[in-house]
C-alpha cells in the first residue's frame, strides 16, 4: 500500500492563541486592547544570598546515631544551652514503675534516654518510680536491671523514688504553708463533678467549681495532712491537692493529687519495698516526678506524648517550690499491631486475671513466653539486642506516635543476622559419593563465600560428602545462639 506523500500542511497555532475548537471567526474577534506599561521606579535587585547546604540533610541510612544528628532529639538539644544547668552536661533518666516486665514499647524510652546522654557526653540515672507500694514486686525490680544491662546500657547511678520520701514530704508542707496545696476530703464522684462532669459519667462539658475545702486555713490543711501522715485516715478518705488553676482548659491543671494514703486489696496500709511500713501516705507521680527530676538535676526530661499536657502542672510544681527547673519534652511511643503491651492485659494473659463470671484460665505460661513482646520473650525467642536497638533507631524519633506492622521488626531483626551472623553448614546422616574416573591425587578446594561479609561465609575443607536422600528432621537448628537454616534437598 502506497503511503501519500503530498499530505496538507497542518495550521499552526498563534503562540497566544485559544484551541482551536474554541477560535472565534476572525471577524467576531476583538482587538486586543493595548496595555500601557506601567511606569516603575528603578530598584536595585538585591543579590540572591547563595543556598547554603542543607542543615538538616540526613545521614547515612546506616547511622547508629542518625536520630541524634538531625530531626527532634537534635532540636531538643539545642532548646537548652547547657551553661544553663547545675553541671554543665547532660543528665537524662529512664524512670520505670517496678510493677511489671518490659516490653518491646520500653526499649524505645531506654534507647532515647540513655543514648541521649551518650551521645552528646552526658549521664543518664536509672530511677524506679516506686511511688505506689501497690502492685510493685522485687523481681521486677531485678528484671528491670537485668534487661537494662542486656541492652547494653550503663547507668550512672541507680536510685528510686523512695529515696526522696523524706524531702518529698517536706516540700508539700512548704506548698501548705504557702496556700499552693489543701487536704480535700471528697468523694471520686463530688470530685468529677468538680471537674465539669457528671457525677455518675465521665461526660464533661459543665461548669467547674472548686472543692469545699480548698479555701480552708493553710493551718488546718497542714494539720489534715500530718494526720494523714500519721495514719488517721484511710484510702480515699482524704488526700492532698495542688491549688492549680481550675479555670485553664487543661485538664493537668485542675489541682491535681500530690499525695494520697495507699491501701492493699485487704484494706491493711501498703508496705514498700524499700522504706516498709514507715510512711501510709505516698506522693503521687504528677508531684514526685518533677521534683526528682530536680533533685537529680535532670536537664532533659524526655518521655511520650500522653505526658504533654501534664507539662504544664511538672512547670507549675517546679516553679511554686522555688528549685532547679528540668526541661520536660515528649516524642511519640513506639507500638506494634498486632501485639499485647498493656501490664493489665498481660497479666490477665499470664496470671489468669480474668473478669468475674469468666472460665478462662491463663494463656501463656510466664512473661518471658516467646509468644509475647515483653523484652524478656524476645529474648527467649533468640532476638539479639542490638538487633532491638537497631530496631528502634531506624524508625526514629519524633511527636507522631509510631504504629507499626510485627513484620517491620521481623524485617529488621533478618536485616541485622544477615550482616552479622556467621553461616554454619550442617549435613545430617551424610553418605559419601564416589568419583571414580578422577586421578588418585586429584584434589579441588571450595568456598563457600557470604557475599556481604566473606568472613562470615562457608569454607568447604577436605572430604566432600552429598546427599543422596533426606532424613526426615526440623528445618531449623539452634547453636551458639546462631539461627542455621538447611534448605531441603529434593
Amino acid at each position: 500500500m502506497e503511503t501519500p506523500t503530498d499530505l496538507p500542511a497542518r495550521p499552526k497555532p498563534a503562540e497566544d492563541s485559544q484551541p482551536a475548537e474554541d477560535q472565534k471567526p476572525a471577524a467576531e474577534q476583538k482587538p486586543p486592547k493595548e496595555k500601557k506599561p506601567k511606569e516603575k521606579n528603578p530598584k536595585e535587585k538585591k543579590p540572591k544570598p547563595e543556598k547554603a547546604e542543607s542543615k538538616r540533610a540526613a545521614p547515612a541510612s546506616n547511622d547508629p546515631d542518625a536520630m541524634f544528628k538531625v530531626g527532634f532529639l537534635a532540636d531538643v538539644y539545642k532548646e537548652r544551652p547547657l551553661e544553663s544547668t547545675v553541671n554543665k552536661q547532660v543528665v537524662t533518666r529512664f524512670p520505670p514503675e517496678p510493677n511489671g516486665y518490659l516490653h518491646i514499647g520500653h526499649s524505645k524510652a531506654m534507647t532515647v534516654n540513655f543514648e541521649f546522654a551518650r551521645y552528646y557526653g552526658g549521664i543518664c540515672y536509672l530511677r524506679f518510680d516506686d511511688s505506689n507500694p501497690k502492685g510493685e514486686e522485687e523481681r521486677y525490680v531485678e528484671s528491670i536491671k537485668d534487661i537494662v544491662s542486656w541492652l547494653g546500657f550503663t547507668p550512672v547511678k541507680i536510685t528510686h523514688t523512695s529515696d526522696y520520701f523524706d524531702q518529698l514530704y517536706e516540700l508539700a508542707e512548704k506548698l501548705i504553708l504557702k496556700d499552693k496545696a489543701y487536704v480535700c476530703h471528697c468523694t471520686d464522684s463530688e470530685i468529677k463533678a468538680q471537674r465539669g462532669a457528671d457525677e455518675t459519667s465521665d461526660k464533661k462539658g459543665n461548669e467547674r467549681f472548686a472543692c469545699a475545702h480548698r479555701d480552708r486555713p493553710t493551718s488546718e490543711s497542714l494539720a489534715e495532712f500530718r494526720a494523714m501522715r500519721d495514719g488517721k485516715y484511710r484510702a480515699r478518705e482524704a488526700a492532698l491537692r495542688l491549688k492549680q488553676d481550675l479555670e485553664n482548659p487543661n485538664p493537668q491543671m485542675w489541682d491535681l493529687f500530690a499525695y494520697r494514703v495507699v491501701e492493699t486489696d485487704d484494706g491493711n496500709f501498703a508496705k514498700h519495698l524499700q522504706t516498709g511500713d514507715k510512711w501510709k501516705i505516698y506522693p503521687t507521680y504528677e508531684y514526685c516526678h518533677c521534683v526528682c527530676d530536680s533533685f537529680e538535676n535532670i536537664t532533659h526530661s524526655l518521655c511520650t506524648t500522653e505526658f504533654e499536657l501534664s507539662r504544664e502542672s511538672y512547670d507549675w510544681v517546679v516553679n511554686e517550690l522555688d528549685i532547679y527547673k528540668p526541661m520536660q519534652r515528649e516524642y511519640g511511643r513506639l507500638n506494634i499491631n498486632g501485639t499485647i503491651m498493656s501490664k493489665r492485659k498481660l497479666v490477665e494473659l499470664i496470671e489468669g486475671n480474668e473478669p468475674k463470671g469468666c472460665n478462662r484460665g491463663k494463656y501463656v505460661k510466664g512473661w518471658d513466653d516467646p509468644r509475647l513482646f515483653t523484652l524478656v520473650g524476645l529474648r527467649r525467642r533468640g532476638i539479639p539486642p542490638q538487633a532491638i536497638l537497631s530496631f528502634v533507631k531506624e524508625l526514629g524519633v519524633t511527636k507522631a506516635k509510631t504504629t507499626i506492622d510485627v513484620k517491620r521488626l521481623e524485617q529488621s531483626v533478618r536485616s541485622y543476622l544477615e550482616s552479622t551472623v556467621p553461616r554454619l553448614m550442617l549435613v545430617l546422616d551424610p553418605i559419601p559419593v564416589v568419583i571414580e574416573n578422577l586421578p588418585d591425587d586429584y584434589v579441588e578446594m571450595i568456598d563457600l563465600p557470604f557475599s556481604k561479609d566473606p568472613s562470615h561465609g562457608v569454607s568447604a575443607r577436605g572430604i566432600m560428602h552429598l546427599y543422596a536422600s533426606f532424613t526426615t528432621v526440623a528445618d531449623t537448628y539452634l547453636v551458639s545462639h546462631c539461627t542455621i537454616y538447611q534448605d531441603r534437598l529434593h
